[in-house]
């Protein structure tokens, strides 16, 4: 009699990253900020001034002998650019893409009018897609219905919205970011060295785009070597993690730092490492016009005090503009946030990588607002992002509490107490959504499409707002000329605007002399109308060129 020994095969069903829930929510967001970034776009006047110098640099990495006296290389663009390829090349692709899907009528070397609508559609579109990353983040860190929650938050607070719709790099910089956050998050919870790699690849592309991407690598290396030091989590394993981010962030920006000998070209980053003044020149333009930079983001305050005083200056102009970023709510909420769930870095240390991502960011924004005087909303949108996880996050402890008051205290424990508290912070945001971008900045178009038509190659043109000159076709692949010449024509607003500290004001002078020469006339004015309406004004001088014959040649006197 035999006996026969065997087992039965178990069906096990595959573990799924995602289900139809995780679908029907990215979805949403995708549609939801494809349907905002659309609006925004099509409501917007015009781009912001350092989308200009964006476009000229994708057009000079594509095409670097372009419009030059002489051959140049890829190289060398690269090394005399102030902002990373990134973004700009992210432009040229779109652009090329548009010109192939509706060729323009009038064959041009280059649109001004698409290039920038190249430059918004980049940056809206890597905002778009960044729902992606950072849905899984928040749904690492919180859960499904909290993370849609934060990422929609986050998708309609006004500087995040318009400034990735404004044909800035902020867009492709918060889906490289948010991509390093997930990644090293994983790699940190999961003891990942694949993970860790990717973190430190993305985070190394993220900084290609803006040098701030570097900010998840040494957060990352920063949280890992520390739970090795403090034997949170196995030291060999935490070691690994940290060599594999290492080696991530190398293989991808390493190369930008060695073309470039550093790791910024742009003036305020070099300025604060190497703590010499670098001269703030705009992005893609590679010289400076009328003797100095053409668009200071600096305090033009010669003296500014002792070191307490800049430091005072600087720490107040930081927590000012975070709470713009944040627009207030969310900026508050995510400090109570971070209170409230202070008990869990130790259990869940993936936490401490977005407070060590968001403290590396501020360190470096300390530094230049304390050298420089400089401070942006837009800089601190890496802060209000972190603090927006934490503000979701607190809402859990923040409603057990309110669970134990009479007559809210059920509200607080059921579901909705969420999803209306989302909907008061979206709410908030949605007047300063519904203005149009730009549009007191619209004459300086109108008078670029006019000077387009009515300038010869070799007039100068001195415009300290550069909008017109670019709108011209005068600087889209190069730096305006300087140099004397018999026809000059001046860009110059005028009105209870009329001065901006932070324009060059020796271009601004020189403008302000070619307008003041009794042999200036007024060429174009906008609003077309009365002269006491006018808001934009461009002059035209003629200065007779006399020529003697001096055996055989002419001579300028």
């Amino acid at each position: 009699m035999s006996t026969l020994v065997g087992g039965r095969m178990e069906t096990v069903a595959p573990i799924r990253v995602t289900d139809n829930s995780d679908r029907i929510r990215l979805i949403g967001l995708l549609l939801i900020s494809l349907l905002l970034h659309a609006w925004l776009i099509r409501n917007s006047a015009m781009t912001a001034r350092d989308s200009l110098g964006f476009a000229q640099l994708a057009v000079n990495l594509t095409h670097p002998s372009h419009g030059q006296p002489g051959p140049r290389s890829l190289p060398d663009v690269l090394r005399a650019a102030k902002q990373p390829p990134g973004y700009p090349l992210t432009i040229y692709a779109v652009y090329y893409v548009l010109q192939k899907i509706n060729p323009p009528e009038v064959a041009v070397d280059y649109s001004a009018h698409r290039l920038l609508r190249a430059a918004q559609i980049a940056a809206a579109g890597a905002m778009v897609l960044a729902v992606l990353p950072m849905y899984w983040l928040g749904r690492m860190l919180l859960s499904k219905d909290r993370g849609f929650a934060a990422v929609l938050i986050f998708q309609f607070l006004p500087v995040a919205a318009r400034d990735t719709s404004d044909g800035l790099s902020e867009g492709l910089y918060f889906l490289g970011l948010s991509s390093a956050l997930a990644l090293g998050v994983a790699g940190v919870r999961k003891q990942s060295v694949g993970r860790c790699v990717l973190c430190g690849i993305a985070s190394g592309a993220t900084y290609l785009v803006r040098p701030e991407g570097l900010a998840v690598a040494f957060g990352a290396l920063f949280v890992l070597l520390g739970l090795a030091a403090l034997r949170w989590r196995p030291r060999m394993n935490m070691l690994a993690c940290a060599a594999a981010v290492f080696a991530g962030t190398f293989v991808a920006a390493a190369p930008y730092m060695v073309m470039i000998g550093g790791l910024t070209n742009k003036p305020s980053g070099k300025e604060a490492i190497e703590g010499a003044p670098a001269g703030p020149v705009r992005p893609g333009l590679n010289a400076n016009a009328g003797g100095g930079p053409l668009f200071a983001e600096i305090s033009t305050e010669v003296d500014r005090g002792g070191p307490v005083q800049k430091a005072t200056e600087a720490g107040s102009k930081i927590a000012r503009e975070y709470l713009h970023a944040s627009h207030y709510a969310v900026g508050v909420l995510g400090i109570v946030g971070l209170i409230l769930i202070r008990h869990r870095l130790r259990t869940h240390p993936e936490w401490l990588l977005l407070l060590a991502t968001a403290g590396i960011h501020l360190a470096a924004l300390a530094r230049v607002a304390y050298s420089q005087g400089y401070a942006s909303e837009r800089h601190l949108l890496t802060a209000a992002f972190v603090a927006m996880y934490f503000a979701v996050a607190g809402f859990e402890p923040l409603f057990a509490r309110f669970a134990r008051w009479p007559v809210v205290g059920n509200f607080y424990r059921s579901p909705a107490a969420l999803w209306v508290w989302t909907a008061v912070l979206i709410g908030i945001c949605i007047p300063s959504l519904t203005k149009p971008m730009h549009q007191n900045r619209i004459g300086f178009k109108a008078a670029g499409e006019f000077l387009e038509g009515t300038m010869n190659p070799d007039d100068r043109l001195t415009d300290p707002y550069e909008w017109t000159q670019f709108y011209s076709g005068k600087t889209i692949y190069r730096a305006p000329n300087s140099d004397y010449r018999d026809v000059e024509y001046a860009v110059l607003r005028v009105g209870a605007d009329a001065d901006d500290r932070r324009l060059n004001q020796a271009v601004v002078d020189y403008a302000k002399s070619v307008a003041a020469d009794p042999r200036a006339q007024v060429v174009y004015r906008w609003p077309v109308g009365p002269v006491e309406e006018a808001r934009i004004v461009v002059y035209r001088l003629d200065r007779p060129a006399f020529s003697a014959i001096l055996g055989g040649t002419n001579q300028r006197w």
